[in-house]
């Protein structure tokens, strides 16, 4: 049998405003836990409300960009093709430089080798030429009828 007198019911209500007390302090803190953590979701809520704004307005900025990006792409792709164009353009003309080069080159070494060997004519005749005298000069004045080759020196 049980027997409950004024003492243990006493006891028992002690107890049980204690055991009230506690899971009144539990109960708060988990509603502070939760109250916490539903204003942390609000506050994400409105950060991501903000960043969608914001990823709208950045979407915006790239299909901008990315159409500017798209004009410049295709106007460096066609001036790439002009100077591709133009490089060929330049390396025929290059060609046909250098093969005129390597004519003039040639001729120029032709004339070379027949200015050396007209050099000993020409101070040959500058040797003779200093040999003329006054004399010499008078006599061929004096001389009426010259033959043919003094005739065309002359002249």
């Amino acid at each position: 049998n049980v027997y409950v007198t004024p003492k243990s019911y006493l006891c028992f209500i002690d107890f049980y405003k204690t055991l009230y007390q506690m899971k009144y302090k539990d109960v708060n803190e988990e509603e502070r836990s939760v109250n916490l953590g539903l204003q942390k979701l609000n506050e994400a809520a409105a950060d991501v409300e903000k960043m969608k704004v914001s990823l709208r307005e950045e979407e915006k900025n790239l299909e901008v960009a990315e159409k500017e990006t798209n004009a410049l792409l295709v106007k460096v792709q066609s001036e790439a093709a002009k100077a591709d164009k133009k490089a060929q353009e330049v390396g025929v003309q290059k060609d046909a430089c250098m093969k005129k080069a390597d004519e003039i080159g040639k001729d120029k070494d032709d004339a070379n080798r027949e200015l050396q060997a007209a050099l000993p004519f020409l101070h040959e005749a500058e040797s003779a030429v200093k040999s003329i005298t006054p004399k010499d000069i008078q006599e061929l004045k004096t001389n009426r009828n010259p033959s043919d080759i003094i005739r065309l020196v002359l002249d």
